[in-house]
Formats: structure tokens, sequence, C-alpha cells
């Protein structure tokens, strides 16, 4: 027997010993009153697993080439190759692991699973066909075609929708994964991987493993991190929200399911950290706490993932040993403004330059990543309650700030099918940050208060008024908007000939339809 293998064995008789409690009598005695609580605590795992494993699925993503179309068959899930995504001998070169969703009032099944796992198709053409084609083998062993929906490139998450028409299926075949409250989890929890590592899951069946939360918002790779400029490209989790589990997830486990023994959804397991360098025996997984339902949510409604925005350029500071007015410690580090920039929600708020964040709603922020985390799993509009102390006063205070949105650079890397607000007389608009390449070189210099335009319609009103992607309106008529929600509010019940003000001083008349 193998030294690993024998070490598991001896904690699982401690485990087992633990559970029966302390000897009451001879060894043997004491073994055999733990049996019973170990055998019902195998059923247990096994209920949790019999319950969740339908809902965990195999993803192959397959280059057209791959496969050859049967012209004569009408059914598309069949080809001429003699062998195709639906065998169970088909190896796809590119494989992960997902789990079914659905969202309320809607038939559809979707998957959720990580971003990466489904880049490069993105809806990029090539000679007319899609780049990649995706195939999702069920537990049931059937195979179904799926698109990709949404994806948001922050949280490294993705949404595939199975296409359920024509592939023989009712929606009631296709079960759906019970989300658990990841916000919830302990270090020492139990809990259950089910994934399909190195493909092997081809039969429809998911790998089982067990382990337990090692930590809680880990931090697994230096370096690689983004400010509120946006224009690094690391996730938002890379600030220290990922659960450090003691799986082993490796090549094709990205997208598996981490699930309590309650038989419940809490964490997705991600091997990025592995791509990236980092080969260990430990594995990562994000969180399905409040925060991450958000997004799932958002992804499942087809919107754009959005991300809480201060308007500042933070730093870490050391605070050890430093007394506040009233001669209470403050916490031992915090996070620092270098800058904020004019009219940011920040500076609308009243935070100066060298104001040191303690909390955020109510979370410890230790420093810079604490303080890009915690405002950016908000989201914008949010009131975040901040702790700040002022040096220059050394006192205490908490600040209410409602937030802005976090920029992406441009429209490329957002797929989302549905606008939360409609086209205005062939007009969209934005938060004034939610672009980057509207912005000034500095973002943190100054912040309009406005809304960006970001799309016109051809032979609109708003093309034949001259106006351009990447205007600010600072004003309908004498309202002033900083919302895309205020911008809708106000031209909502407008008829006729609206006068739009610009952050740069030019007044622009739209016409109606």
């Amino acid at each position: 027997m193998s030294r690993p293998c024998l070490i598991r064995r001896c904690v699982l008789w401690l485990f087992v010993g633990m559970l029966g409690g302390p000897a009451q009598g001879p060894e043997v005695i004491g073994q055999d009153a733990a049996l019973p609580i170990a055998g019902e605590f195998q059923q247990n795992l096994i209920q949790a697993i019999s319950q969740t494993e339908g809902a965990v699925v195999a993803i192959a993503r397959v280059l057209p080439e791959d496969i050859q179309r049967d012209p004569e068959q009408r059914n598309p899930f069949r080809f001429r190759s003699v062998v195709t995504p639906a065998d169970p001998g088909f190896i796809p070169r590119e494989f992960a692991t997902g789990v079914i969703l659905a969202r309320e009032g809607d038939n559809a099944r979707f998957v959720l699973t990580p971003r990466h796992v489904v880049m490069g198709s993105a809806l990029r053409k090539k000679n007319g066909h899609p780049e990649a084609l995706f195939f999702v083998r069920l537990a049931s062993r059937n195979v179904v075609a799926a698109t990709l929906y949404n994806q948001d490139e922050r949280s490294d998450l993705a949404v595939l929708k199975l296409e359920l028409e024509g592939s023989g299926l009712t929606v009631e075949q296709v079960p759906v994964m019970p989300l658990g409250a990841g916000e919830s989890l302990k270090k020492g929890q139990l809990i259950v991987g089910l994934g399909n590592p190195y493909a092997i899951a081809r039969d429809g069946s998911a790998s089982v493993s067990l382990g337990m939360i090692s930590n809680l918002s880990r931090r697994p790779v230096e370096g690689e991190t983004e400010n509120e400029t946006g224009e690094e490209s690391g996730t938002i989790f890379e600030y220290g929200a990922l659960l450090h589990v003691d799986l082993r997830l490796q090549l094709g486990t990205s997208g598996t399911a981490i699930v309590d023994l309650q038989g419940k959804l809490v964490g997705l397991g991600t091997s990025l950290a592995a791509l990236r360098g980092y080969e260990s025996s430990a594995g990562f997984a994000i969180p399905l706490d409040a925060d991450v339902r958000r997004i799932v949510k958002a992804l499942l409604d087809g919107h754009e993932v959005e991300y809480g925005f201060l308007g500042v350029r933070p730093d870490d500071i050391q605070l050890a040993g430093v007394l506040d007015a009233d001669g209470q410690p403050l916490p031992p580090s915090a996070a620092v403004l270098v800058s904020v920039a004019e009219d940011s929600p920040a500076d609308q708020a009243g935070l100066q330059r060298g104001d040191c964040i303690l909390a955020v709603s109510g979370q410890p922020v230790l420093g810079n990543s604490d303080l890009m985390l915690r405002v950016g799993l908000l989201g914008p509009e949010t009131e975040a309650q901040l702790s700040v102390w002022r040096p220059r006063t050394r006192n205490r205070s908490e600040v209410a700030v409602r937030l802005g949105k976090w920029p992406v650079y441009d429209d490329s890397s957002i797929i989302a099918p549905q606008l939360r607000h409609p086209a205005w007389r062939g007009l969209r608009v934005d938060y004034c940050t939610s672009r980057r390449r509207f912005m000034p070189a500095h973002l943190t210099s100054r912040y309009p208060r406005a809304v960006v335009v970001t799309a016109i319609e051809e032979n609109s009103p708003a093309a034949r008024a001259g106006l351009n992607v990447g205007d600010f309106i600072r004003q309908v008529g004498r309202e002033p908007v900083q919302t895309p929600h205020e911008f809708h509010d106000a031209v909502e019940s407008r008829d006729g000939v609206v006068l739009l003000q610009l952050d740069d001083g030019r007044m622009v008349e739209i016409t109606a339809e």
C-alpha cells in the first residue's frame, strides 16, 4: 500500500473513532459503536451525491473540422464520422465540467462553467462557421448541443444554453442543481466535488471526491491584478475571494460542482490557478455566496454583469500601533486613498486623499485588494457603508457612498443578449465609467457627472442630431442625469423635441421618431 493511501486510511479510522466518542470498553466494542454512525454518515454522503450528480455535466469544446455533418441526415446531432461527440469513445481536445441551472419562470436549461473553458468561441466567425462547437453530455448519457449564451470576463464565469429542441429530451429529463449558501461555509466543513477529470466522464457519470474547506477568502495568484482603472486582466476573485479546498482539481475539472452534505451547490471549481503555474494538489473554487449568486443571476438573465466603482486609486497602509482620536487602536492594516477623482462617487461622498478605509459594509478591509473586492462585488448604484479613519483629524467616521460602475475597455468582451434598457430614439447610454476607452487617460483625474453614449443606431433621430458614441450627456432638459436609470426616467415621459446638454457644453436636440 502506498504511503498516501495509508495516510488516508489512518485519517478515515481517526474520523470514525471521533464519531464514536470515547471508548467505553475493549477496543473492539468502541469500533463497533462507531460503525453505525459512520454508516449513517456514508448514507448521507451517498444521498447528497445522488441528488446532485444528475445536474453535473461533461462539456466538450470541439472544432468544426473535428467532425463532419452528414447533409443527408435531418437530425443535426448525427454525423458522418465514425466517432462523434455523441459517442462515449469520443475524446475532445478541450473539456471541462459544468452544472445545470435554470432561471425563474423559464423552461430553458443552462450550464454554468468557468469562462476560460469556453474562451475562443465568443461568437467570432471563421469562413462563415463558428470557431468552436459545444456538446454537453448529461448524466443520462444523452449528448446535447449548446451555444454560448453569456459570459463575464471579470468573474471568469460563462453560461451555455442547452439546445433541447430536437434532442429528444424534455425539460423534466434535465435536472437542475439546487443552490446553497456559500456565504455560510466554514473552515473544516466537509464538501463533495463532482467533476470530469481528464475527460473520463464520457459515459455521463461524474467522478466524485470528498474533501473539506481548507480556507476562505484565498488569493492564489500573485502579481496580475487590476486597479480601479481596469487596466489589468485579473478576475475579481484573485483579490481574495476564492475557496481553498483540499480537492485535487485536475485537468478538465474546471467547473467541478462543490456541494455540501445537504446536496446543494456551494462552489464551482476552477483550475485557472493551475493553468498559471500552480500545479499543486490543492484546489480553488468560486464560492456561490450572495455576491456570486447576483453575478450568476445576471448571466442567466442575459445581462452584462456590473461591478461597483469608487473612483479612487488605493494602496496598502500599515496601521499597527496607531490610535484614533478616542485612543482606540486601529486595525493592523487598511487601504489608503492615494487619489480621489473629481466628482467621483467617493468625492461626492466627501472622501479625501489620505483617508484610510477600514471596512466596507461591515467587511474588514486590510488593504487595497480587500477594498477592490468589497466595492466591486456590491455592484453599481449600491449604497456602500465605508468605515473611514482620517489621519489629519485622527477621527473615525461612517461614510455612505453610492457606487458607480467599474469599467470594461469596450464592448468586445460583452456578449450579453439582453439589454437592461431599450434604445431611446436610437440611442443607448451607460454609466460614465462603463467603457474605459471613453475615459480620460488618467481615469482617476476627473469623473464626468453624466451618462456616456455607447451605441447609436443608423438613420435614427440620435444619429441625425449629430450625437457620437463616446459623448457624455449631462442633462435631459434641465434634469441632471448620472445613471442609465436616471436618463431613462427623464426621457420616458417626454414627447416631441428633447434637448440634451453634453458634458462639453454642446446642446443637442433629439426629434421624435
